[in-house]
């Protein structure tokens, strides 16, 4: 399960705004008053995790001893002045394994109940109502420091965790802080405003936590939560992730979220106004990542998807951009086709706006040959050869050179991945009803890169503008393999600079 679109038809001075979702991190950026923490509180009621037909209301809870569900109450506070006649109303697309699915939600204040309302779908005892899913939702409450806790309020005791799960608590608070602190153990924390693991080392115990071990603890509690779940699986929504944590801890949290996504099948959604993590997401070519920056134009919140990091950055700090002048740095690729392949690698990574890349009719050779000659003409030049050059010593010993992914030339590259694809992939059809069958027709079986480079001449108009439509579903199933490039051309700029 996968939610896709949130479109807000109309929610207090929301109407008419979408939000996008990455598979893995989704991020809620913008001013203040933009409804970042709102959008938090409306993906989380679209589900609900209980035991239906049974006696038992929650067979799953988390670590802390709660439902796998976000109340609508815990996010929200309505005005009695100015929103009590209003009707709220938002819908949401979801992917079921392939299956797209449209979810309406409608909210009302119901008067004999004195409070507000939301219903899912059709009313739950029609059959059908909110989603089956579990959901963990950390607000902002989360942040209330152990300190101004009341001492009599304030129960800790033995966490109770197995020993992988202490194993992975000690790991990951460690690697994120950066800490040489070698006895590092969780410690069940409880509160009125949280129930949480808290760290305890030879050095301190939990009342001596800082504010970010504090909101770290309750965050690897969430994660920790979701991983005793079988199978694996949820939406973690986190207000204000990045508050009480320094920088560098910030983008190793980043990294490590990333990866408990993957691993666990989770949707982690984030508000953020940290410039750090939302600079190292857009430069970082991670896939099933996305960035929503909510702003008010004409009284009205609109959300730019994915913007450059100079706008954001400007409208964070509410400056206009910085004017500099880049001396850009130029690939020179084999052929037409390996340039078209390497604009594509450099999509969505901080290169692209450095670099400009051309296309020759070389051979690996006489690229080779220019790249020995060290001219002064050619100091701002790299050189990219076909993969199939790789095991070529000759271009080994060269630092202005690398060398597209795998060890093939791109069509035979292609050829192979195409051939590979199932029939039912996504990729097939669409409005040219371009399937397998069309994609091979005249070059069933070729063997040779001069039959694959045919192949590719003859079809690539069915590859979308640009190719692009083959060489994006290239990356979203190579994605190491176009990392590698990335950090080979990084080495490559630092040798040359």
């Amino acid at each position: 399960m996968r939610i896709v679109k949130l479109n807000v038809k109309y929610f207090r001075h929301m109407e008419n705004v979408s939000i996008e979702f990455g598979d893995y991190l989704t991020v809620i950026s913008g001013l203040n008053g933009t409804g970042k923490s709102s959008i938090l509180g409306l993906v989380g009621h679209l589900f609900s995790f209980r035991e239906k037909g049974s006696e038992v209301k929650y067979k799953h809870k988390t670590l802390d001893n709660k439902p796998y569900e976000a109340e609508y109450s815990e996010i929200f506070k309505f005005c009695p002045t100015h929103e009590f006649d209003k009707n709220y109303e938002y819908e949401a697309e979801l992917d079921d394994e392939g299956e797209v699915l449209n979810k309406q939600a409608k909210s009302r204040y119901v008067k004999s109940e004195k409070r507000f309302r939301i219903d899912v779908g059709i009313r739950a005892k029609e059959g059908e109502g909110k989603i089956d899913y579990p959901v963990i939702y950390l607000g902002l409450r989360r942040l209330f420091p152990l300190a101004q806790e009341k001492e009599g309020d304030i129960l800790i005791e033995e966490s109770g965790l197995g020993t992988q799960d202490i194993h992975f608590y000690k790991n990951e608070s460690s690697e994120i802080f950066v800490s040489l602190e070698k006895n590092v153990s969780p410690q069940h924390a409880k509160t009125p405003n949280k129930d949480f693991f808290a760290t305890e080392t030879d050095s301190y115990g939990t009342l001596g936590n800082s504010a970010g071990q504090d909101n770290l603890g309750q965050i690897l509690t969430a994660i920790m939560s979701f991983k005793k779940l079988e199978p694996n699986r949820g939406i973690l929504l986190i207000d204000e992730l990045d508050t009480t944590m320094f920088a560098g801890s910030q983008i190793n949290l980043i990294k490590r979220l990333y990866k408990y996504a993957r691993t666990y099948s989770l949707q982690i959604v984030f508000t953020t106004h940290s410039l750090e993590i939302i600079n190292f997401l857009l430069n970082k070519n991670y896939e099933g990542v996305k960035v929503n920056f909510l702003e008010i134009r004409n009284r009205k919140v609109v959300n730019k998807l994915n913007p450059e990091f100079h706008y954001i950055k400007s409208r964070i700090m509410i400056e206009t951009k910085e004017k500099h002048s880049v001396e850009k740095i130029n690939l020179l690729c084999e052929d037409p086709v390996g340039a078209l392949w390497c604009r594509s690698l450099l999509n969505a990574t901080s290169l692209k706006s450095i670099i400009d890349v051309y296309g020759a009719t070389l051979s690996n050779g006489a690229l080779a040959d220019l790249a020995s000659k060290r001219l002064s003409c050619l100091k701002r030049f790299i050189f990219v050869l076909d993969g199939d050059s790789r095991t070529n010593a000759r271009f080994a010993r060269l630092k202005n050179v690398v060398f597209l992914p795998e060890d093939k030339c791109p069509e035979s590259i292609f050829y192979t991945f195409l051939a590979t694809l199932p029939e039912d992939d996504s990729f097939w059809g669409g409005e040219m009803a371009f399937y397998k069958d069309t994609c091979f027709n005249g070059f069933v079986n070729v063997t040779e890169s001069g039959g694959h480079k045919r192949w590719f001449q003859d079809k690539k108009d069915n590859f979308g503008s640009g190719c692009s439509k083959l060489l994006n579903r290239w990356k979203r199933g190579n994605a190491q393999e176009a990392q590698l490039f990335i950090d080979d051309l990084n080495k490559a700029i630092s040798n040359s600079s």
